[in-house]
């Protein structure tokens, strides 16, 4: 049945959120206990029609304790769920089933040292303020986040210095 699927996984009920305090009380303590655990590899949606990553479904980051779904939606709002998602599943796009989940990057020696917020400067008219943005992992040679790129999920793999974009460690 198609209500069983989110954003074309089944079995995805992300929890969005839309402010840095509110993320953080409700998975601070989980995002903590990351520290020490190896990303083994991060899974995205595939189109097979236009063969590229379907970056509006969520980022699995699959980790040798666990599994975290994470996903923005909109300006400001960020999801982090875990173990819902069976990566052997069939993806359903809204009905559209021209789609798998692909391993995005493998790793051999990412170990999770810290896990940061990462927050988004916007500006309207003169109006600036900090948003939710994501999250990102890193250790002493890997940098991994994800975060909104406004209507996807962007990963970077490369921390990139910009007046617009702060992390705080979580």
């Amino acid at each position: 049945m198609e209500e069983d699927y989110e954003r074309g996984l089944r079995n995805y009920k992300p929890q969005f959120l839309d402010n840095v305090d509110d993320f953080v009380s409700r998975n601070g303590s989980f995002l903590r206990s990351l520290s020490g655990q190896k990303i083994l590899d991060v899974w995205c949606v595939w189109s097979l029609e236009y063969g590229e990553y379907w970056l509006d479904a969520p980022v699995i980051v699959v980790t040798d304790a666990c599994q975290i779904e994470l996903c923005a939606q909109k300006l400001e709002e960020f999801s982090v769920t875990t173990d819902t998602v069976k990566l052997d599943d069939r993806v359903s796009w809204y009905g559209d089933e021209r789609f798998e989940l692909r391993k995005f990057a493998v790793y051999e020696d990412f170990e999770i040292e810290n896990v940061w917020c990462v927050e988004l400067q916007h500006t309207l008219n003169d109006y600036d303020w900090w948003a939710l943005g994501g999250v990102a992992f890193t250790d002493a040679g890997h940098f991994l986040s994800i975060t909104n790129g406004l209507d996807v999920n962007l990963i970077e793999t490369e921390w990139k210095e910009d007046a617009f974009l702060r992390l705080t460690q979580i």
